[in-house]
This record gives C-alpha cells, structure tokens and sequence, in this order.
C-alpha cells in the first residue's frame, strides 16, 4: 500500500468516526421474472454499517449576464441527497463475520436515527476509494 493510500484509509476512518450515522443495510436481488418485485438477497445478510449521509445540495442559477429575453431563467437547482460508504474500513468483528460492505443499487438502507428508509441508487466512485450513492427516500409504509 503507498503512502498516499495509506492515508486515504486514515482520512476515511477519520470521516467515518466524526460524521457517520448508523445504518441497517438490508440487502435486495432482482425477482425471477422480469416485473417481479425486488426481495431479500439470500447471498448477502443484513448488517449494521458507519455511512456518511450528504443533504441535497442547493444552488443558485444565475447566468452572469442575464437576459430577460432568452430561455435561461434564473432559480435554484437541487442535487439529490447520497450516502458516502467506505468498504474498506468498518467495524473489524463486522468485517470478519460478513466481509466488507457490499452495497448496490437497489438495496434499502434504515437510518437508526430517524429510522426512515432509502433506495440506493447506482455507486459513483470518489478519488478517495469511497462509493457515493445517490439515495431515494421510501415511504414509511413501505414494506419490506
């Protein structure tokens, strides 16, 4: 491992420590017929993870030179929220029992929080070795 790596792993675990939360992965493979719901993957189980959960990012729209006439109309344009997951580096009795964390899109994640619940969406790797998934929120009623 260089050393640049080497600090990545510690800048992550650093990360984790200050801002993770809590969460439930649970989980989801694709049914057996093409509109078949979604359900538990019995390949993987259920484990606590440490993620860091990023709001919706918001932003200002305004063309430096605005034009009253053209279609660029200035507003605020709205990001989605995501959830930034280490596999790397979690909890080492969690990692021996389970591996390391292995979230896709598609499984639903609980925030032990506020105990709401989110779809992840397709991973984006960062520079830093991280997985950033983008995140829908489910209903409360949503079963499981």
């Amino acid at each position: 491992m260089t050393s640049f790596e080497a600090r990545s792993v510690r800048l992550s675990a650093a990360v984790d420590r200050e801002f993770g939360d809590g969460w439930r992965l649970m989980p989801r493979a694709a049914g057996a017929d093409v509109d078949a719901p979604a359900g538990p993957d019995p390949g993987r189980a259920e484990r606590d993870i440490r993620a860091v959960y990023v709001s919706s990012a918001e932003r200002l729209a305004v063309p430096d030179a605005y034009d009253t006439r053209s279609d660029r109309r200035p507003g605020a344009v709205m990001g989605r929220p995501r959830l930034e997951v280490d596999a790397r580096w979690q909890d080492a009795a969690l990692d021996a029992l389970h591996g390391p964390v292995d979230a896709r899109a598609g499984d639903i994640v609980r925030r032990e929080a506020d105990g709401t619940h989110w779809r992840l969406g397709p991973a984006e790797p960062d520079d830093m070795g991280r997985r950033v998934f983008p995140l829908s929120r489910l209903p409360d009623e949503v079963t499981l």
